[in-house]
């Protein structure tokens, strides 16, 4: 006899999905009241009385997504599932044509408005109070000639390369983004920050922002200047240039953390700078600190035997005085540069790709006013063999197996 089974086999005449999960997911959408919040965001109609409701395109991307879409094409994995689609009461499903025509509906001033409603629905709901921003830049290389808003600038690691290079901001204590924009790759980090702080705190709602952390790319007056007028304590990363490292070797008295870890404070004024800024720096000890050694040597004194040996970090903050160790320091370039993750990696951002940018943002003025993501998707083209031609997509496997009666 053949040996038992924890489990019965048998034929049904149910309609089965290898995407039963979802039916999860399903209920929290409904829960939130995500569909409602759809109608309430003003999307871009359709031209024909024929057309698919927008709102049944966001949500039928949203759940090819999480089946494992990673290309536009990729979507009609709920089109051709007759139980998803009964699951979410789609009627019918479209094509994921349907779904890039929604895409190109969209304008810069749409796009915006769609962008800025959706985040402080999702913050309001969220309820985070207070929260960590951080805000970094990453380099995004591009291949081919037509893509645009790409140019060449600084690319570690695909020198010579177009590129562009987005400003991101998010949520660290959950990793939640909480705006994205996208500029030329010649860009500097800073470039139109101001606006982009703006409309991030716009996008954040209600909820208020308890620390801001930057790397040195926003060590910037401006910056800090607007952070001061919105009370907004603040901790950004400085640049070791040579009037600071004169001031930190005639200012700084150490005191000990550990062993081959130490921390001091100054009160120090950058050139240009209108006002002395509180300073605090570590510095950590190659051969005694135990475990990975960060920061940068004092190229001014690489010839000082008392210095050798020592990496030194500095951070400008607006958190009031606890003394030299009672400030946290910054994590490195806020989480985005942790080994193959964050924005690369984590965030899957590396994946996506767009054909066309609606307009400028408005920046500081000059050749390298920053550029907005809105939101227009679509496949690359002119890219290498091999090279991604993806949307932004969560990793396969996001369904649980099961049956829906």
């Amino acid at each position: 006899m053949p040996p038992e089974t924890p489990f019965d086999l048998k034929f049904t005449s149910r309609e089965v999905t290898a995407w039963g999960g979802l039916a999860l997911l399903k209920r929290m959408l409904d829960g939130m009241g995500f569909k409602e919040a759809l109608k309430s965001w003003d999307l871009p109609q359709p031209g024909s009385n024929r057309g698919y409701a927008p709102e049944q395109l966001i949500e039928q991307m949203i759940v090819s997504i999480w089946c494992g879409a990673a290309r536009f094409a990729h979507a009609d994995i709920t089109r051709l599932d007759s139980t998803l689609v009964r699951l979410f009461g789609w009627g019918k499903a479209a094509g994921h044509k349907a779904i890039v025509r929604l895409f190109q509906r969209f304008d810069q001033p749409s796009a915006s408005r769609v962008q800025s409603s959706s985040y402080r629905w999702l913050f309001d709901k969220l309820q985070f109070n207070p929260i960590t921003l951080d805000v970094d830049s990453t380099v995004l290389t591009r291949w081919g000639s037509q893509i645009e808003g790409g140019a060449k600038g600084y690319n570690p690691k695909n020198k010579g390369r177009a590129s562009h290079h987005p400003l991101l901001a998010f949520v660290a204590d959950w990793r939640l983004v909480a705006n994205f924009w996208l500029r030329p790759g010649n860009t500097a980090s800073s470039n139109n920050i101001e606006g982009f702080i703006e409309s991030t705190l716009e996008n954040l709602g209600a909820t208020k922002v308890g620390l801001f952390r930057a790397d040195s790319g926003f060590y910037d007056k401006t910056i800090v200047t607007l952070l001061k007028a919105k009370k907004i304590s603040h901790i950004i990363s400085a640049r070791l240039t040579h009037a600071l490292q004169q001031s930190i070797v005639d200012q700084c008295k150490w005191q000990q953390v550990e062993v081959g870890l130490e921390v001091s404070e100054l009160s120090y004024q950058p050139h240009g700078w209108g006002t002395p800024q509180r300073l605090v720096v570590v510095r950590q000890h190659i051969k005694r600190k135990n475990g990975a050694v960060a920061g940068k040597t004092l190229s001014l004194f690489a010839d000082d035997p008392d210095l050798q040996g020592w990496r030194y970090g500095a951070m400008l903050t607006g958190l009031e005085h606890s003394g030299a160790g009672g400030v946290a320091p910054v994590p490195r370039a806020c989480r985005l540069r942790e080994p193959d993750q964050g924005a690369q990696g984590g965030l899957w951002l590396g994946q996506l790709c767009v054909a066309r940018l609606l307009g400028y943002r408005g920046g500081t003025g000059g050749d390298d006013a920053g550029l907005q993501l809105d939101e227009c998707i679509s496949p690359c083209r002119d890219a290498p063999k091999g090279a991604s031609h993806s949307i932004n997509a969560a990793p396969p496997g996001a369904g649980c197996g099961g049956t829906v009666g």
